[in-house]
């Protein structure tokens, strides 16, 4: 048997521990899908938000504000590095059932809505 000892292993240079690693314990290469913004957006979360909650034009002390920090934490669309930003999705899915942004009261732009009842 080639087995090599841990302490072989320990004193091998990086380079040979990573071909090492390739050869015996990574599967083939295969041909991997693009990762894109669809791979995180879930309708799901559109259409949950969508029933509990509708535009209010005007706002008013019931008014629920959704500021873009607010949108990133209950849609949990981060940006991602080399894929853009999810929100974008979850904003254009939320404009067509006619929940759009404007600005708040305090000039801050927002998506103003109200619980339904």
């Amino acid at each position: 048997m080639n087995r090599k000892r841990k302490d072989d292993l320990m004193e091998m240079p990086h380079d040979e521990l990573t071909e090492v690693d390739e050869e015996k314990n990574m599967p083939a290469k295969t041909e991997q899908k693009a990762v894109t913004l669809d791979d995180y957006y879930m309708p799901q979360k559109v259409a949950a938000f969508c029933s509990r909650y509708e535009l209010d034009e005007n706002q008013t002390i019931q008014s629920e504000v959704f500021t873009e920090a607010r949108l990133r934490d209950f849609f949990k669309a981060y940006p991602i590095i080399m894929v853009g930003d999810p929100l974008t999705k979850y904003l254009d899915a939320l404009s067509a059932h006619g929940i759009v942004m404007s600005v708040t009261i305090t000039g801050e732009p927002a998506i103003i809505v109200k619980e339904r009842f």
